[in-house]
């Protein structure tokens, strides 16, 4: 009797544990994602990221995410980012570095005034090779305001929220096992503007 207990007790607390992890995980991609849609990134084949488009995505990550970490001009509307800076996004996001730099630091400008921009994963697929194809959608809301990004349209709209949608994704993404942890690294990504 016992027996049958503890075993009812795990058959219901496996898919829990399950969920959990999904719900985990899919927050995680949510977050992955939103660092692509925040920066506007465009598409691109797998092996077909330009150097070009790393920078770019790397400059605007620190603006968007850090921009107290680096120095700031006089006037305090730009920021100098080293080179190490970069590489280390670009590794972490794609697994891979730019080829060759043409600057020892970067200026960018500090954004003001920006729309809020984030994705949530719709869909996730494990792929044979063991890639994650991911669909989802990005969403934009005015300045000033900052919704959950893993909430809904209908917890949006009860909290008064203009959240509305910019376009779709999809992201094929390979997963990374280093000391500290797993992570995701971007292999090709699609994206659509809505109409």
């Amino acid at each position: 009797m016992k027996r049958g207990m503890i075993l009812c007790f795990f058959a219901l607390l496996l898919p829990a544990l399950a969920m959990a992890q999904q719900n985990g995980e899919r927050k995680a991609l949510n977050t992955f994602f939103s660092n692509f849609s925040e920066t506007n990134l465009q598409s691109f084949k797998k092996d077909g990221l330009s150097d070009d488009a790393m920078l770019q995505f790397a400059k605007w990550h620190c603006v968007m995410n850090t921009p107290n970490a680096f120095k700031k001009d006089r006037s305090g509307a730009t920021i100098a980012i080293p080179v190490s800076a970069i590489d280390k996004i670009t590794q972490r996001y794609f697994g891979k570095t730019i080829t060759a730099h043409r600057e020892k630091s970067y200026q960018a400008d500090l954004a003001t005034g920006e729309a809020f921009v984030f994705s949530q994963a719709d869909t996730v697929s494990e792929q044979q090779d063991g890639t994650l194809l991911v669909q989802g959608t990005i969403y934009y809301t005015g300045s000033g305001s900052t919704p959950d990004p893993h909430g809904t349209p209908q917890a949006w709209k009860k909290a008064g929220e203009d959240v509305r949608v910019y376009g779709t994704f999809t992201g094929l993404v390979a997963k990374v096992r280093t000391q500290e942890k797993e992570r995701y690294v971007l292999v090709e990504y699609t994206m659509k503007e809505k109409m």
